[in-house]
């Protein structure tokens, strides 16, 4: 008994050695990119426990080959190529997935939607269906829609300070600080972002009076056409003097933030000053 048991494990064993034998061959045959072995092994495999995924890269160059689609459609199994795409092609692509999506997106609100989040289409797609969710399905997403989406409602009040200083308008800008002031953001962050801002309306202003046309202005700027457009038309409306006295302003504002200018004012009041004083 014995004996018949010790030859019934041995032919258990060859069993076993030869199974493993060929998942190791079919193995090496799929990291060794053997096309003809790999379509052998789907068509010996049991599809009711094995499951088999390939991947290729996003590389017109890396392209999965066609006998191995043919292997797997052979099976009934399911091919899904995303070939990869230019950053000029992804607003196009994102058009098409919105209308998928029952929402339309319009070229501008494209681009910002690639300006604030990247080219990952996998995360462009999902920031998408986040806005097709928020706005229903037959909605027009434009780019107020996407920046509201994008960013946190700090971040976009801020902006919106930074831009008020720009234009010069001091209601808005007065507002806008009250409003981050009572939110609890601090001072040295705020001005970090108008500093930075008022920077770029200076550049702006100087390439416009020495000659440079707005398209050429734009070109220089980074960051999306239609804030690009936006920064131009109001700086336009402004002179460079005014902005530089403005970027004095907060300059002063971000010294005494950071504890530098002697603590003889309130904090709240200097902030107020010097916002007043930009925006003149």
């Amino acid at each position: 008994m014995h004996a018949r048991g010790g030859r019934g494990g041995a032919r258990d064993d060859d069993v076993r050695d030869g199974a493993a034998f060929r998942d190791r061959r079919r193995r090496r045959a799929l990291e060794g990119g053997d096309v003809e072995a790999i379509a052998q092994a789907l068509q010996a495999a049991d599809s009711e426990t094995l499951t088999a995924a390939f991947f290729a890269r996003e590389d017109a160059r890396l392209k999965a080959p066609a006998k191995l689609h043919q292997a797997v459609e052979a099976v009934g199994g399911q091919i899904a190529a995303e070939n990869e795409l230019k950053g000029r092609q992804l607003p196009g692509w994102l058009a098409e997935r919105a209308k998928e999506l029952g929402v339309t997106l319009d070229t501008q609100a494209a681009k910002a939607l690639v300006a604030q989040v990247g080219d990952r289409r996998q995360r462009l797609l999902r920031e998408l269906e986040k806005l097709a969710l928020e706005h229903g399905e037959g909605a027009h997403i434009g780019v107020e829609e996407v920046l509201q989406a994008c960013a946190s409602s700090a971040e976009r009040t801020t902006y919106a300070l930074a831009d008020a200083l720009v234009a010069g308008d001091r209601q808005a800008a007065t507002r806008l600080l009250l409003q981050l002031r009572q939110q609890g953001e601090r001072l040295p962050s705020l001005t970090y972002r108008m500093v930075g801002r008022l920077r770029e309306a200076i550049r702006v202003a100087e390439a416009l009076a020495a000659g440079q046309s707005p398209a050429q202005v734009r070109k220089t700027l980074r960051m999306p056409s239609f804030a690009a457009d936006r920064l131009i038309s109001e700086v336009s409306k402004r002179d460079a003097d005014g902005l530089r006295r403005a970027l004095a302003a907060m300059a002063d504002l971000e010294l005494e933030s950071r504890g530098g200018g002697g603590g003889a004012l309130a904090e709240e009041t200097l902030a107020l000053q010097a916002v007043l004083t930009a925006a003149g």
